[in-house]
């Protein structure tokens, strides 16, 4: 029981930040490299909030998703869209991305240091147990939220209008603009979205283990990973691959030691692309000859 508690609490930040992923590569276009420092503002609006403003932790969470959740709306607004209009392609795309990821960096790095930094919270060392697992309150409350956080995405998307005109976007952007849909907002909707469950993962992290201005690279690559597996057709596979791999990299650990969890990943999503390149849940496509 308790590897599988440490599982889900690994895997918070995994189904956060894979959820965000998928929304942009489906509705924007591309792939969104700077995912994981949105990630990483999370975490230092929660430091913030706590150390210099002080925040409870519900503050902090409230804060960190309301920075974070701005933020994507601005860069897709201000960077992607300008490039958008004008037939960036989806690789330009990409390496704008990564460029805003690096500045954003080190803007954190210049004005909090690149040391790692703890936030001291009661609750992140207060100890319950559960059915025999240990877990402190702040983990059980990640997970209880993650797990809010995860179902009101699928309602969302499933019986609201946004929802609906997401998955129109999703599905193709161009007839959704025919039909009325205006594709532009709900893009920026969608970073907004996104960017926002990215924040609370940083959050939550930030408030458990600590932060450093590195710390979304690994989540981010983590989150594509689980997005890969779980198939980027589908936002409820997305939630599962991201568990699988938090349980085989908790396994891994177990077996051959902790600096072994990130070799792990890489092999599952080398197997996968192999052997089920659209993802476990994702719908396959059928090449048509001539």
């Amino acid at each position: 029981m308790q590897y599988l508690v440490n599982a889900l609490v690994a895997g918070l930040s995994y189904v956060l930040v894979g959820i965000g992923l998928g929304l942009v590569l489906r509705v924007c276009g591309f792939l969104h490299m700077a995912h994981g420092i949105l990630y990483t503002v999370g975490a230092y609006a929660a430091y913030v909030g706590v150390r210099f403003a002080g925040l409870s932790g519900v503050g902090s969470v409230i804060l960190a998703v309301a920075a974070t959740g701005l933020l994507g709306i601005v860069l897709q607004r201000f960077v992607y869209q300008g490039l958008q209009r004008v037939r960036g392609s989806g690789l330009g795309l990409l390496l704008v991305s990564l460029a805003v990821y690096v500045v954003c960096q080190n803007l954190l790095s210049l004005f909090f240091g690149d040391e790692t930094k703890i936030v001291d919270m009661e609750d992140s060392i207060r100890v319950r147990t559960i059915v025999g697992a240990r877990i402190t309150t702040l983990q059980l409350g990640a997970l209880s939220v993650t797990c809010v956080l995860c179902a009101g995405w699928l309602i969302l998307l499933t019986y609201s209008a946004l929802g609906r005109q997401i998955r129109a976007v999703a599905s193709d952007r161009e007839l959704a603009g025919i039909c009325g849909v205006p594709a532009e907002r709900i893009a920026l909707c969608s970073a907004g979205l996104a960017a926002m469950l990215a924040g609370a993962g940083g959050c939550f992290v930030a408030l458990d283990t600590g932060l450093s201005p590195t710390m979304g690279m690994r989540v981010m690559m983590m989150g594509l990973v689980a997005l890969v597996v779980g198939g980027v057709d589908g936002w409820a596979g997305v939630m599962v691959g991201a568990i699988a791999l938090a349980l085989g990299q908790q396994g891994a650990s177990v077996l051959l030691g902790s600096q072994w969890q990130d070799a792990f990943a890489f092999v599952l999503l080398l197997v996968c692309l192999l052997v089920r390149p659209q993802g476990v849940f994702g719908r396959s496509v059928r090449k048509v000859t001539v």
